[in-house]
C-alpha cells in the first residue's frame, strides 16, 4: 500500500478534490438557476416644464424582468372640467408609438402606471394627455418622457 507518511497527503489531496468539486457544482447550479437577478433600476423622466411645472417622474425597471412601473409626483389631476383629458403612456420603438397604459393621478398629484407588456426593444416611454379612454396614437408631444437608450 501507500507508505505511512504519504497517507495524510493523499487524504488532504482527496479532501481538496472533493471541496473543489463541490464549489464547481455549486457554481454550476447557481448559474443554471440564473443566480441573483440584477438590481432594480430607476430612470428619471424628462418633463416639459411649460406644461407640467411641478411634475417629476421615474420609471422603475425591475431587475427580475417584471413589468416596468412609472411613478409621477406633482402632476395635475385629470380629467379636469376644462380639458376632459387623461394621461396615457406610450412605448416608442423607432417610428412606432404603441399604447402602453393609462395613468391616473390622485388629488396629491401622484400616481403610478404599470406597463404590462414590458418594454423590450423600446427606445423610450412617453406620457401624453389624451381623451378619456385613451387614443390609438399620440395627439400631442409628450409632457413627460423616459429615455431607455
Amino acid at each position: 500500500g501507500i507508505a505511512p507518511r504519504l497517507r495524510p497527503i493523499a487524504a488532504w489531496a482527496g479532501a481538496a478534490l472533493v471541496l473543489a468539486a463541490g464549489v464547481v457544482a455549486g457554481y454550476g447550479a447557481d448559474e443554471l438557476s440564473g443566480g441573483d437577478p440584477p438590481p432594480d433600476r430607476r430612470v428619471a423622466a424628462t418633463v416639459d416644464e411649460s406644461r407640467l411645472a411641478e411634475g417629476t417622474g421615474a420609471l422603475l425597471l425591475p431587475g427580475d424582468g417584471g413589468p416596468a412601473v412609472l411613478s409621477v409626483q406633482g402632476v395635475p389631476t385629470l380629467p379636469d372640467a376644462d380639458t376632459n383629458e387623461i394621461y396615457q403612456l406610450w412605448l416608442v420603438r423607432g417610428n412606432e408609438r404603441i399604447p402602453a397604459a393609462l395613468l391616473s393621478v390622485g388629488a396629491d398629484g401622484s400616481g403610478t402606471a404599470t406597463i404590462p407588456q414590458g418594454i423590450d426593444g423600446a427606445d423610450a416611454v412617453w406620457v401624453t394627455r389624451e381623451r378619456p379612454g385613451g387614443s390609438r396614437a399620440p395627439t400631442e408631444r409628450p409632457v413627460m418622457s423616459v429615455s431607455l437608450g
